[in-house]
């Protein structure tokens, strides 16, 4: 039962992981950015114009 209950463990702890660190890097880029580069370019072509990246 405790090699299961192991596997099951570092299993979860392999989801975990990514989510946690996509959630980590998401927080460092929109502390410093204002949009995620897709959108900013979305925007930058929807308004014809460049639109601002940088949070000041």
């Amino acid at each position: 039962m405790a090699m299961g209950s192991d596997c099951l463990t570092s299993l979860g702890l392999l989801k975990l992981l990514p989510s946690a660190s996509a959630s980590a890097f998401s927080a460092y880029w929109l502390k410093h950015y204002l949009y995620g580069p897709v959108e900013w370019l979305w925007r930058s072509a929807m308004y014809g114009r460049r639109q601002p990246f940088l949070r000041t």
